[in-house]
């Protein structure tokens, strides 16, 4: 799926209530999607396309693998993969997910019930992941920060055996122990990481649904997005 580009473009007549385009737009409107080049005529009005900058609907995935080279800047990821460590992009409503935390050399961290906690230095190449300090707004939360923190963790005898002796306990929980080990006011819960991660699965299968539609033959496809995510800007 990734090789293809999904090039999107917000339209006067699909928006008739909003503004002329401008930058500054972040609302959930109608965009006309097409692959690979921006439309010159909308299909649905007929009219020449003026309004507006091409932008390129990326897929929100990243490879976890990859280091932080400047260890100051507030960065503290945890990642999320299928539970058989299949491609994100493969994600559907039902998936069951794993996940872990990352440390700055591109480390991944997790626990599962059969191995207890487990490092992995590749198969996370194709994940979501997310910037704790980015969704906590605890910007004090450097790399070298969350490093220590992870590894303090780990290392801890009290804390591996909390989470060997309980059965039920599972990755999530490990992630959640660690975010919250960050000496952070306010906890978080699964119900905040759940809502953290949903934005991007969400996203997933927009990109997945737009996709499979151009590729079955459609020259243009109009969907409502939100222009505020894993997109870049680009030339038409």
């Amino acid at each position: 799926m990734a090789q293809h580009k999904i090039l999107a473009l917000r339209h006067s007549c699909l928006n008739t209530h909003e503004k002329p385009c401008t930058d500054d737009d972040d609302d959930d409107d109608e965009y006309i999607f097409t692959l690979n080049s921006s439309p010159e005529l909308c299909l649905l009005c007929n009219e020449k396309i003026e309004c507006g900058e091409t932008i390129e609907l990326l897929p929100p995935v990243a490879n976890a693998h990859v280091s932080i080279i400047f260890l100051s800047c507030p960065v503290a990821r945890v990642a999320f993969i299928l539970s058989d460590f299949g491609k994100m992009l493969s994600y559907h409503p039902g998936s069951s997910l794993h996940c872990g935390v990352v440390d700055s050399s591109g480390k991944v961290h997790s626990f599962t019930s059969h191995f207890g906690i487990r490092c992995d230095i590749d198969g996370w190449e194709e994940s979501v992941v997310i910037n704790v300090a980015d969704v906590t707004q605890s910007y004090d939360l450097t790399s070298s920060k969350w490093d220590e923190i992870i590894y303090k963790c780990i290392h801890n005898q009290s804390f591996s055996s909390k989470n060997g002796g309980d059965e039920t306990y599972d990755c999530l929980d490990f992630v959640i122990d660690i975010i919250n080990s960050t000496e952070r006011e306010e906890n978080v819960n699964r119900i905040s990481v759940a809502s953290w991660l949903s934005v991007y699965l969400e996203h997933i299968l927009l990109y997945k649904d737009v996709l499979k539609e151009l590729l079955s033959g459609p020259v243009q496809v109009i969907r409502n997005f939100k222009d505020a995510f894993a997109i870049q800007h680009c030339r038409s």
